[in-house]
């Protein structure tokens, strides 16, 4: 893990809610509430008219900021990214490009699983909003051999 970031995601947020929220900032005038909703339909939009309706509704945002810590992971895959990057270099890759994307990506996950999976399942546990499917998730990871 290289950081952790905090995230005021509302990915987990009902549509029936960003529904609600839709008609709460239909209902007003004020142009410093509006959202657009011209272009994209992700996440960030979603959230930033949770929070406008929010602030029409007097709810403190607190509401529909979640603050989940996220953990932030890197791979070195060169031995010269520095050089790739500024001097547009030839990469020396790390990995062996003659095995098959399949090959890869199995040798990626067992690597990931080897080094990081039980410090994610500790994490998961300080955090048990959903204990069955927690157990669940890791259970089936362990089962399925991945």
């Amino acid at each position: 893990m290289i950081a952790s970031t905090k995230g005021n995601s509302s990915t987990l947020m009902s549509t029936d809610t960003s529904n609600y929220a839709k008609a709460v900032l239909d209902s007003v005038s004020d142009e410093k509430l509006v959202v657009s909703r011209v272009y994209g339909s992700g996440g960030a939009k979603r959230h930033r008219s949770l929070c406008s309706a929010a602030l029409v509704c007097q709810l403190p945002l607190s509401v529909v900021n979640a603050a989940i810590y996220r953990p932030v992971y890197g791979a070195k895959l060169l031995t010269n990214a520095e050089d790739v990057i500024w001097g547009q270099s030839e990469p020396n890759w790390l990995v062996n490009s003659s095995i098959t994307p399949t090959d890869f990506d199995q040798l990626a996950v067992t690597n990931w699983r080897q080094r990081w999976l039980s410090r994610a399942e500790e994490r998961v546990q300080d955090y048990l909003l959903c204990p069955s499917l927690t157990q669940f998730l890791i259970n089936d990871t362990k089962t399925r051999g991945f």
